[in-house]
């Protein structure tokens, strides 16, 4: 009989490692349960969750830049030269360390089980600083070509383990809406673009299908790098009548 290898992922999803870390695959070992810890601890050993700190005031108070001073909360100097469209924007971590190798596994090797501890987080982070209970949650969308290529739109799947991590069932609490917001056109990859090239690469890439008239609306996605794209897609809500867009993203890249 030919060895066959299973993924990571698919034995987390059969119950077979119920208690190794998902991302260096060690016991989970939390003492007493790990109850300091109760975000993280079904999910990766003290090791791997003490890398994954959340991303905590000094930050600017719209975009959630960090600031590596200790000064007040106040505005970065780039959203006071331009002031984005959306009210604010808050990310559960830094992207950097243990938290940029989950996303680089959920997003480019299928590790779909990374979406809920990264829901988790998000859903800290939510209780933390948004004072507000939306009316819809938006996923990003991707092209076309991408969603073809991954097979998934980790925005959505990040949506939906968020919402589950606050308890939001069907019909009792916000919409998740993965229809509305939609991308009119298939650009090129914002990666290793700089600011200016990622305003103009999503510079009229959305569109919106539905009317919002008076609705709070919160745009998710995985990582928050200028802002651009959650920018773009924040006035085309704003056109349907959103009465107010926050960003929540798993990351923030300084």
């Amino acid at each position: 009989m030919k060895n066959a290898v299973f993924p990571w992922s698919r034995l987390l999803g059969r119950g077979l490692l119920p208690h190794a870390c998902r991302l260096c695959r060690e016991p989970l070992d939390w003492p007493d349960g790990g109850a300091e810890k109760s975000c993280l601890t079904p999910f990766f050993c003290p090791p791997c969750a003490k890398d994954l700190p959340p991303l905590v005031q000094p930050f600017c108070r719209i975009c959630g830049l960090p600031f590596e001073t200790g000064e007040g909360e106040h505005a970065c100097g780039h959203c006071l030269a331009h002031p984005p469209a959306f009210e604010m924007a808050r990310a559960a971590c830094h992207f950097e360390g243990n938290l940029m190798d989950i996303i680089h596994r959920f997003k480019y090797q299928g590790r779909t089980d990374l979406a809920a501890p990264l829901g988790r987080m998000m859903a800290m982070t939510f209780d933390r600083y948004f004072s507000v209970i939306p009316h819809r949650i938006l996923p990003v969308p991707m092209t076309d070509k991408g969603l073809r290529k991954r097979g998934f739109n980790q925005a959505i799947l990040l949506a939906k383990a968020f919402m589950d991590a606050m308890g939001w069932k069907p019909g009792a609490g916000p919409v998740l809406d993965t229809k509305s917001l939609v991308r009119l056109r298939h650009d090129a990859s914002q990666t290793g673009l700089g600011r200016a090239g990622r305003r103009a690469n999503v510079r009229g890439a959305f569109g919106v299908r539905a009317s919002m008239g008076g609705e709070n609306v919160v745009l998710v996605d995985d990582v928050f790098t200028t802002g651009a794209t959650v920018n773009a897609c924040t006035r085309e809500l704003l056109k349907a009548g959103v009465r107010s867009v926050a960003v929540l993203t798993a990351g923030h890249r300084p």
